[in-house]
């Protein structure tokens, strides 16, 4: 059966006047995972000192998923719904969400500091090639069903280690944030004998919600996972502001302030 968007459990944030963006996907089989997915993302792009490694900040952040997951219980409670055993049960056996994240702040002159943790990647495009891919799985472990991942309880930690550090953009260069089922098809034409230069200039073609949408299904009839998939581009452009292009900020983000990259933003759910 299609699943909708509700059913997407990717989440991505965008903050201009912070100049950072992040993509997060939940892990499915974790509880109320896109909500968890949700509040890492909006952490990173909202609070400029948010890190990973930071035991406060990820404990903040956990505490905010637990009084969702108990304003959940008590909605069910007041509506005396079906599944309120089920939700009961989980909150008394400690049940926790996961999510990957991949997270970017936009420095001076090109620079771009970033955080990923697991396979939602980073991929940088410079001269219309593939010339780097980023994310803090070991070398040669692909793309399957144990990726690193935070979790929403504090007994259950980290899988992995976040990778850190700093990329240097030059104009014309476009940095991708990719969950894994179209980070796994940047990794495979990374490795053929163009890398990456047609399926790059197919991407870079995509102009709407819908190409997006045709392009991703066109890509799971190819046998990419069938899985919730989201891309968002960063393009370096010599401007002097930091520009949002193709999806409104959340409310009370400023968009007139400190801009100095472009964004396409696309999500596609499973089917």
């Amino acid at each position: 059966m299609a699943e909708t968007m509700a059913d997407c459990q990717d989440s991505y944030a965008v903050h201009a006047a912070n100049r950072a963006v992040a993509v997060a996907d939940g892990v499915s089989q974790s509880l109320f995972p896109k909500a968890w997915a949700d509040l890492l993302t909006r952490s990173f792009v909202g609070d400029r000192t948010f890190r990973l490694d930071s035991p406060a900040k990820v404990e903040a952040v956990r505490r905010e998923w637990w009084q969702y997951f108990a304003g959940r219980v008590e909605h069910m409670r007041r509506e005396n719904a079906p599944a309120l055993w089920y939700l009961e049960g989980c909150l008394a056996d400690g049940r926790s969400a996961g999510s990957t994240l991949a997270g970017v702040r936009v420095k001076n002159a090109g620079a771009v500091a970033y955080e990923v943790l697991g396979d939602t990647c980073l991929i940088l495009v410079r001269g219309g090639c593939i010339e780097r891919q980023i994310s803090s799985m070991p070398d040669g472990a692909g793309f399957g069903n144990c990726p690193d991942y935070v979790d929403s309880h504090a007994e259950a930690g980290m899988r992995g280690t976040p990778r850190t550090g700093t990329l240097d953009m030059r104009p014309g260069d476009r940095l991708f944030l990719a969950t894994d089922a179209l980070a796994a098809r940047f990794d495979a034409e990374r490795a053929g004998a163009d890398r990456g230069k047609q399926f790059i200039a197919t991407v870079n073609a995509l102009e709407t919600d819908r190409d997006f949408a045709l392009f991703v299904d066109g890509l799971r009839k190819e046998g990419a996972a069938d899985d919730d998939t989201t891309l968002v581009c960063i393009e370096w452009e010599r401007a002097t502001r930091f520009r949002v292009a193709g999806e409104k900020p959340a409310a009370g983000h400023d968009r007139k302030k400190n801009r100095k990259k472009k964004k396409h933003y696309g999500t596609n759910r499973k089917r």
